[in-house]
């Protein structure tokens, strides 16, 4: 990930939210603090970059570090605690076998006990070799060590050259779900803060995927986390973005979540939102009717889907652009 202090300048104003304050007349305001519910409890999870709830462990969630790190997963409750061994505090996490941490930088899971490892990070735009890795989950309450059974590489259909040109450095990513039987990657855009879309075809093994890329979104931050309900039909992701509010810069976090249409893309149907100030925000998960997100120090926070706030016309795709071919 790239910390906020690297990009001060140049953020784009593009959420609908937005607009309305100003054709109103109002002033943004500092959203209120997100309260964490705990706290990651061993050390060695330096960094929750991703997180995704287990669909076979009920009650686990699987997250990593970032780059800097050994190839390695961690799984612990909502209370921030490990799931083995019992002493907490020495857990050093599950060593994954046959894969490398360059800079991953989120987590999912399909229904077939598959674990997805996105090494997407890419903040210099040039990188030729980035990867997801797959991994059969393992038990996390019995086992210290798993291997990646296959090693999806992929580069972008849209990237003009490597490394990407100043104006056209919107291609990092942070985020990766599983829907529709396959994976999905949102960029995390340096230059115009939007997010692209990205859709997986067959998922090859033997050369390097390109994914299509089938919509884009006025995120108006960078987006470093996503996440798909079970069924597909919901998609959530977050982010941070810099906000000059009485005169000084604040970091202030985003959340999204849409709900997809019947037949249409993810950024087609209605969407609600919500701002809050919890840090530079890395992660997101789906826990039932709630949203788990993680944040750099840490901190665990859940979010209520009645916490969120509705944003008008975005049912009917305002806000955003969608290829459904």
């Amino acid at each position: 990930m790239q910390h906020i202090s690297m990009r001060t300048s140049g953020y784009s104003i593009g959420l609908l939210w937005f607009a309305a304050a100003v054709i109103a007349g109002e002033a943004p305001v500092l959203p209120p603090a997100l309260a964490p519910v705990a706290h990651v409890q061993f050390p060695d999870l330096r960094e929750s970059s991703g997180i995704v709830a287990s669909r076979r462990h009920p009650g686990v969630f699987w997250s990593h570090n970032d780059s800097g790190d050994t190839a390695r997963l961690f799984a612990f409750r909502r209370d921030g605690g490990a799931v083995y061994p019992p002493d907490t505090a020495e857990y050093h996490g599950i060593d994954v076998a046959a894969a490398a941490n360059r800079d991953w930088e989120d987590i999912t899971t399909d229904d077939a006990g598959q674990l997805y490892i996105g090494d997407i990070g890419n903040n210099g735009n040039a990188r030729t070799d980035l990867a997801i890795y797959v991994v059969p989950e393992p038990d996390p309450a019995t086992v210290e060590h798993a291997a990646a059974t296959r090693r999806i590489a992929y580069a972008y259909p849209d990237q003009p050259e490597l490394p990407a040109p100043a104006g056209q450095r919107n291609f990092d990513a942070e985020s990766l779900f599983w829907a529709d039987g396959t994976l999905w990657i949102l960029s995390k855009d340096y230059d115009d803060l939007k997010t692209r879309l990205y859709r997986f075809g067959a998922l090859r093994s033997d050369g390097v995927n390109v994914p299509d890329k089938v919509g884009e979104f006025e995120a108006g931050g960078m987006v470093t986390g996503a996440d798909a309900s079970p069924d597909g039909t919901r998609l959530a992701f977050t982010g941070y973005r810099a906000e000059q509010i009485d005169g000084r810069q604040q970091v202030v976090g985003f959340l999204w979540v849409f709900e997809r249409a019947p037949g249409g893309g993810f950024f087609e149907g209605r969407s609600w939102h919500r701002r809050f100030l919890a840090g530079q925000v890395e992660a997101v998960a789906w826990d039932g009717d709630a949203l788990v997100l993680t944040n750099e120090p840490g901190d665990i926070f859940v979010v209520p889907l009645d916490s969120l706030e509705r944003v008008a016309g975005t049912d009917s795709g305002a806000a955003a652009r969608q290829s459904t071919d």
